[in-house]
């Protein structure tokens, strides 16, 4: 193996975790989310995660589907694509419907490895823990001890 071997493999490894759109006059530079991100983009995106991890395995996403989304969740897909760009939601708001579309895709294709393989799995894992502590005793509720001497003064 190369330098150049490894400085095309780089290339490779880079290229797909940073997307460059055209909004307007505006060029928005598409990075992987990060950890202070987070938070904030998964509750904002939470509406549309199953809809954009589906999009994810799927060979060739219709328009038609993420017109659908951006309609059906438009206010949160804004918000979470401002959240993920640092570019304000109101600049959001006003662009170009294609374009708008096409950042969206961006954000996932970017953060492909994000949605598939932590958040999903993330909060399934979170259901099913919440499931089990409901059905493991009763409710869900603790049971207090009613033999323990309170400290009073």
């Amino acid at each position: 193996m190369t330098v150049e071997d490894d400085t095309n493999d780089l290339e490779a490894i880079q290229s797909t975790r940073l997307r460059v759109v055209q909004l307007g006059q505006l060029e928005v530079e598409v990075r992987p989310l990060t950890v202070g991100q987070l938070p904030a983009f998964s509750k904002a995106v939470r509406p549309a995660l199953n809809t954009m991890v589906e999009w994810i395995d799927q060979d060739d996403v219709q328009l038609a589907e993420i017109a659908d989304l951006v309609e059906a969740h438009g206010e949160a897909m804004i918000e979470a694509a401002a959240i993920a760009t640092d570019v304000d939601a109101e600049t959001l708001g006003r662009t170009e419907l294609d374009e708008f579309i096409e950042l969206i895709v961006a954000i996932v294709l970017v953060n492909a490895d994000f949605f598939a393989h932590r958040l999903l799995p993330g909060l399934a894992t979170t259901v099913s823990d919440l499931s089990q502590i409901a059905g493991g005793d009763g409710g869900g509720r603790t049971q207090s001890n009613t033999s323990q001497k309170v400290a009073t003064r």
